[in-house]
């Protein structure tokens, strides 16, 4: 398994996938579904390296910057355990009801993540450029969790039609 904050996500066979390239389609997939490749399919890469090397050192208290990395690597961790749980799924690996189970705490997980972490990060200390480039790390985040919670619902959805 790769560390929390590597751009390797899911499970494509008997290795993992590079959140950067798309990966074709399984036949069969069930139409609730937005693709196969998982839910980082098509996404832009994770995150800007010169980012946070510019800013690894940023002021604000606590390191806000620390801060988001530390969700971003948060939300890689879960969009692997759901893409992990749905690929189950769909291999008859899990029960119906265990997934339920697994994603309604992942679920949960998600939300705690955007309320008491992305939306809870504070950017109002740092110089304004620095204002700026947290305030974007943060919609990017915000984008992320949105993406994975629709996921989330089709994969759901498509438990109730099972």
């Amino acid at each position: 398994m790769p560390s929390p904050g590597s751009r390797l996500f899911g499970m494509r066979g008997e290795g993992f996938v590079d959140a950067r390239r798309p990966v074709a389609p399984d036949a069969g997939f069930p139409a609730a579904y937005p693709s196969t490749a998982g839910p980082s399919a098509g996404m832009p890469p994770v995150q800007n390296p010169s980012l946070v090397q510019d800013h690894a050192a940023a002021p604000g208290p606590p390191d806000t910057f620390s801060q988001l990395r530390d969700l971003e690597a948060q939300l890689r961790a879960a969009e692997a355990e759901l893409f992990t749980t749905e690929r189950a799924l769909r291999a008859a690996q899990v029960s119906p009801g265990q997934a339920k189970a697994d994603l309604a705490q992942l679920e949960a997980r998600l939300e705690k993540i955007q309320c008491k972490g992305i939306d809870s990060v504070s950017t109002a200390d740092l110089p304004a450029e620095d204002e700026e480039a947290a305030r974007s790390f943060r919609r990017r985040l915000t984008r992320e969790v949105e993406r994975l919670q629709n996921f989330l619902d089709a994969t759901f959805d498509y438990i109730k039609k099972m």
